[in-house]
């Protein structure tokens, strides 16, 4: 934990075998290949936990240095998720995934000359998620929403930091009235520009559970 740069706390038992290649020249090159796998992952505040996974598993990771991860296959069993919405709008889980502030202290005539780390470049070609569970709650309305998707399976492929990429998206769950809710699509990447082209398809939901949204408005 004390290597990554954000504040969430993080569990769990690492498996993993890598090959390294090396020159620690001018300029560095390093290059790291392998498979890892995660069992009872969890990561959360000083709290409680706000995200679990049975296992996750990296398969066909090749990490470039300074800036390069590419990932053949991620693969997420059993995961759980709470995610929270503040009344501020904000959501907990992602606030745990902001880059960490760097401590106070005094001033350096060096720090107006410092550079800005290049921004890593992420390449997924596969992600799955199996038998998921998620459980979303909204406090911007009163009373509270709130939403439980189960036996929630996704599919994701080409995934990443490329601007220029799209990826594809299938999701099927079930909701916490019984009936099934399905989306497919396609995503942009993950650091932005934001777009998504999404088919969402629920049957029989009850308009009551609404209402909190509705009385807003």
């Amino acid at each position: 934990r004390s290597y990554l740069p954000i504040d969430a706390r993080l569990n769990g038992r690492l498996t993993g075998r890598v090959q390294v290649a090396a020159t620690f020249g001018d300029p560095i090159a390093l290059v790291v290949d392998g498979d890892a796998a995660v069992d009872r992952l969890a990561l959360g505040d000083a709290d409680r936990r706000l995200a679990t996974a049975q296992r996750l598993e990296l398969t066909g990771l090749r990490y470039q240095y300074p800036t390069s991860v590419r990932l053949l296959q991620v693969t997420l069993r059993k995961p759980w998720a709470l995610v929270e919405r503040n009344a501020d709008g904000t959501l907990a889980l992602m606030s745990l995934l902001t880059r960490r502030r760097p401590p106070a202290g005094p001033a350096r005539d060096d720090d107006a000359a410092a550079v800005t780390p290049a921004r890593v470049r992420v390449a997924i070609n596969k992600l799955t998620l199996e038998e998921g569970f998620l459980r979303f709650v909204d406090r911007t309305t009163d009373p509270d929403f709130a939403e439980e998707l189960s036996a929630l399976s996704l599919t994701a492929e080409g995934l990443g930091t490329d601007p220029r990429r799209q990826g594809s998206l299938d999701v099927r769950a079930r909701l916490a009235s019984g009936n099934p809710l399905t989306v497919r699509g396609q995503v942009g990447a993950i650091t932005g520009p934001r777009f998504f082209d999404l088919t969402v398809e629920v049957q029989g939901y009850p308009v009551p559970r609404l209402n909190p949204y509705l009385d807003r408005l």
